[in-house]
């Protein structure tokens, strides 16, 4: 093969793509959800911030299957929203649980059970998303409604009289692994009903490669909180809960990318779902007022509904003031709009990361911003993001590009939020500012940030290598050997 064969805009169909190894397929998305979880438990944790894992693996997992940019977009509508949704279940206490060796059997079973179903839901969802141009449009709605519709039910019978309990009954906390695990049972068996034969499978595959990787790394991970404190290390320079966290991505992604490996044959052959109207970003006039209800005015009705003695009130609360509620309305807006999807994929979780920093408050006599300060660094966060999503919507190496900046712009609010000026810059009298040596105080830090530093690095040139292996293209030495 000549040089001159090889140029221009035939390159890559006469240059074969290489062929992307096992290897890359499970420490690419293993690194990358490894990095996600860690900075989800750093920015405010909740379902919110577990969109940070679910959109790295997305994306990781698009960049290995090849998708193109619609393809890439119902893969990370899903699988991001669908990681997302375990975000509901509290195990703060069950890790309590499991830490004390009177409970530990419990707590290690509660864990398990909970990083199981985290997987499974998340696993069923990024599955559809691969092959959802095989549903009827019809099917996909209905699916998706019936999520929060069948979570509600799930915790109505068994989460909320506490008929299996994995938190502390003195101190209770709301459950809601039932109800998650009672959606993904409805969501796989809606679409179970469908001909196409790899429309039944594919979901349900992902979804028990995922209860694997989920039990086995919420399961194993607790293990760092259980045995860290009695090794013979520094404990002072040691975060097991964080080491906790590492383990759970690592392990999700480890799952993930091995099931995409496996059937990368299969998902190869796959083509985007095609809308029959795409609504740009219309939905998205009303979808805001939404998300600031949804942090403004819905906690004071929560509140409300919890101190009265009104139960169809406090039920009506848990229905809708969940992110299972507003996951759902996500999948439907972003089977309406691909633009909107992108919106919600980068634009929505650089908005709880920024709204993170912003309520975060620092100790007692350092200083902190102002309301007008907050507001400007969210919206100018927010108007940023969305016009960096819609501006690299146009180029020709979207997926990438967004990776790369939804990567960087969680870390850097990870960096702010513990070097910032309002809590390590601070001011007196006599000599003005200065810095503090954050380390000095919180030793733990300096491993937690420098696997933060690594696995971003890390992620960041497997999205540069991975995708110029998926394009197909060549170094000139290479073709001139060719």
């Amino acid at each position: 093969m000549s040089h001159t064969d090889c140029q221009g805009k035939e390159l890559s169909a006469c240059c074969p793509k290489a062929e992307i190894s096992l290897g890359t397929y499970i420490v690419f998305p293993a690194v990358a959800v490894l990095l996600g979880w860690g900075l989800r438990g750093y920015i405010g944790g909740g379902p919110f911030a577990a969109l940070i894992p679910g959109a790295f693996l997305s994306l990781s997992l698009s960049l290995l299957l090849r998708h193109d940019t619609a393809m890439a977009c119902q893969t990370a509508l899903f699988c991001t929203v669908g990681l997302a949704f375990g975000g509901e279940m509290t195990y703060g206490q069950t890790l309590g649980l499991a830490t004390a060796p009177e409970t530990f059997w419990w707590g290690m079973l509660g864990v398990t059970l909970k990083g199981g179903i985290w997987g499974l839901l998340g696993g069923a969802l990024l599955g559809a998303g691969l092959v959802l141009r095989r549903y009827e449009t019809k099917r996909l709605f209905l699916a998706c409604l019936l999520i929060p519709v069948a979570s509600f039910i799930g915790w109505k019978i068994i989460n909320d009289p506490q008929l299996i309990y994995f938190s502390d009954p003195t101190n209770p906390r709301e459950e809601s692994w039932a109800g998650l695990l009672f959606a993904t049972v409805v969501f796989l068996a809606v679409l179970y009903g469908s001909a196409d034969k790899k429309a039944k499978q594919m979901p349900l595959r992902f979804a028990l490669w995922g209860l694997v990787g989920g039990a086995i790394g919420f399961g194993g991970g607790t293990l760092f909180l259980v045995y860290g404190p009695s090794l013979p290390v520094p404990q002072a320079w040691s975060n097991w809960w964080k080491a906790m966290e590492f383990f759970f991505g690592f392990m999700l992604g480890v799952f993930f990318g091995g099931c995409a490996w496996y059937y990368r044959g299969e998902l190869a052959e796959e083509k985007a779902f095609v809308r029959e109207k795409d609504r740009g970003l219309r939905d998205l006039l009303w979808f805001v007022p939404v998300i600031i209800f949804f942090f403004t005015l819905f906690p004071i009705l929560d509140t409300a509904s919890t101190e009265g003695n009104a139960w169809y009130l406090r039920d009506l609360m848990h229905f809708i003031y969940t992110f299972v509620f507003l996951g759902g309305l996500c999948l439907i807006l972003g089977l309406r709009s691909s633009p909107m999807t992108w919106q919600i994929v980068a634009t929505l979780t650089v908005f709880h990361a920024v709204l993170d920093f912003n309520e975060w408050a620092p100790a007692a006599g350092e200083p902190n911003f102002s309301i007008i300060a907050r507001a400007l660094i969210l919206v100018l966060s927010i108007v940023g993001t969305g016009a960096a999503v819609l501006f690299l919507q146009k180029r020709r190496h979207f997926v990438p590009h967004l990776f790369q900046l939804l990567l960087w712009a969680c870390y850097g609010v990870s960096c702010l939020k513990v070097f910032a000026v309002k809590k390590w810059l601070l001011t007196d009298a006599d000599a003005g500012y200065r810095f503090i040596n954050c380390w000095l105080d919180h030793y733990a830090i300096v491993p937690v940030f420098v696997i933060f530093t690594v696995s971003a690095v890390i992620t960041a040139l497997y999205i540069c290598r991975v995708y110029d292996e998926s394009t197909g293209e060549v170094s000139l030495s290479v073709q001139e050997h060719g």
